[in-house]
């Protein structure tokens, strides 16, 4: 009913990543959720290990210029290893949303994108948000990013993803540079 859906849609809590100009309808957001908890069900994880899901991450960050449909495969295969389900749920209109995560039970964590937008760069930078959620915040909260979300630990989890994909030494390597060609 619609009133047991309001009262899920308060007790998770959640916060999206929607787009600031278009109407996100709670309701789409919640049946996608739903999906993607579905999706994870399916998934067998291994105990969830912060210092695992940190490597898949380390090795995950290597494969960013490889096809996404191979790293795709890899994502799921080497988080699940670490306890987290990364699930792929396409955005049902109206909800507008990039990705979320949550806790199953302390050993699983979901981590779900939408592939909203369609590009690598959004895929990947929404991708290790998620991760930070999972690495730096409670278990207990759910994160569905917004697109402008103020809290700190959104800020949070957008610095980490932005180090994660290109550590800060590299960002000083390109800003002392002055390129002389196109290549460069």
């Amino acid at each position: 009913t619609p009133e047991a859906l309001e009262h899920l849609n308060q007790q998770k809590c959640l916060a999206f990543r929607q787009s600031a100009v278009h109407r996100v309808d709670p309701y789409a957001v919640l049946a996608w959720l739903r999906k993607g908890e579905l999706e994870a069900q399916k998934i067998q994880t291994a105990p969830y290990s912060k210092e695992a899901f940190l490597d898949a991450l380390e090795e995950l960050r290597g494969a960013r210029a490889q096809p996404m449909g191979e790293v795709i495969r890899k994502m799921e295969t080497r988080c699940a290893r670490a306890g987290v389900a990364v699930v792929f749920v396409p955005e049902i209109p109206g909800a507008r949303v990039w990705g979320v995560t949550q806790w199953v039970n302390p050993e699983k964590a979901i981590l779900q994108l939408s592939l909203r937008g369609k590009t690598d760069d959004v895929l990947w930078f929404t991708f290790c948000h998620e991760a930070a959620h999972i690495l730096l915040h409670p278990k207990k909260s759910i994160f569905v990013e917004t697109a402008s979300n103020g809290d700190s630990w959104e800020a949070q989890a957008d610095q980490f993803a932005a180090d994660l994909l290109i550590p800060t030494n590299a960002w000083r390597f390109v800003t002392l540079q002055k390129p002389k060609s196109r290549q460069d």
